[in-house]
């Protein structure tokens, strides 16, 4: 089913006010402070496409509440070629300069929210950006969400979607876990500037491991918003137990090998 556009005999599509049931049924309250991360597609069609959605979720939290995103200055995926995958490169993307404000890989709902009024935005490749209360501390990262309670909601995306997640990475991963990710400085060296490459992924998905126990703790809500699957969490509930995780046993948790002495 199409974002914006329905198929011949299709009834309306989801409107503001469907979707705001869908968020309150979901235990979403004004005042909140949510990390969003989405897929218009994943929601069904929804009336006015992505700024209802933003419109939805504006309301939902209010002006006392606060909707960060992240909002990286990328480009979609780069189609690979022959060459690429020989070198070990998994995906490419090119980076736009820092105050980039036009599309990006980051989806359409995220596009749509930078276009609203009262939206300021950080810096850096890593960027985010906020509305609402305390804006102007949210869009310097995802520190002062963690720190005051803030929650995390992923409409039709997983865990993997989930930015705030790597700031249990400040403990440190070790290199042979890295290197899964990485490919040589010598391969990047053979891309412009204005292009990232990146290589494979770890033996075992850790950060799935650590959601699957944040959902035996009964953690996490599930609801639906539109026909998407919504999860809801407390953002550093989550960030916690893969923090731990990092701590305890980070190779166990990628199921790569540790290293003989």
């Amino acid at each position: 089913m199409s974002s914006s556009v329905p198929s011949p005999g299709e009834q309306a599509g989801l409107s503001r006010d469907d979707l705001l049931g869908d968020l309150r049924a979901l235990g979403i309250r004004p005042g909140d402070a949510l990390e969003v991360h989405s897929a218009l597609s994943a929601l069904g069609w929804v009336d006015g496409g992505a700024d209802t959605v933003v419109a939805a979720l504006m309301e939902a939290v209010g002006p006392d509440g606060a909707l960060v995103m992240s909002a990286f200055p990328l480009s979609k995926p780069l189609p690979l070629t022959e060459q690429d995958r020989a070198r070990g490169v998994t995906a490419k993307v090119r980076r736009y300069a820092d105050d980039w404000r036009g599309p990006t890989g980051m989806g359409a709902i995220v596009e749509a929210f930078l276009r609203r009024p009262g939206v300021v935005l950080g810096a850096g490749l890593h960027r985010v950006a906020a509305w609402g209360r305390e804006a102007e501390r949210h869009r310097d990262g995802y520190r002062y969400l963690l720190d005051t309670g803030g929650r995390a909601l992923l409409l039709g995306v997983g865990i993997y979607r989930c930015t705030s997640m790597h700031y249990a990475e400040h403990v440190g991963i070790p290199f042979e876990v890295a290197a899964c990710y990485d490919v040589p400085a010598s391969v990047s060296a053979l891309y412009p500037d204005d292009v990232l490459v990146f290589g494979g992924e770890t033996p075992e998905p850790g950060w799935s491991k650590v959601f699957d126990e944040a959902e035996r703790r009964g953690l996490v809500t599930h609801g639906r918003v539109g026909v998407a699957e919504a999860l809801l969490f407390v953002a550093a509930d989550v960030v916690s137990l893969y923090e731990q995780a990092l701590r305890d046993d980070p190779y166990g948790l990628f199921g790569v090998a540790r290293p003989t002495p």
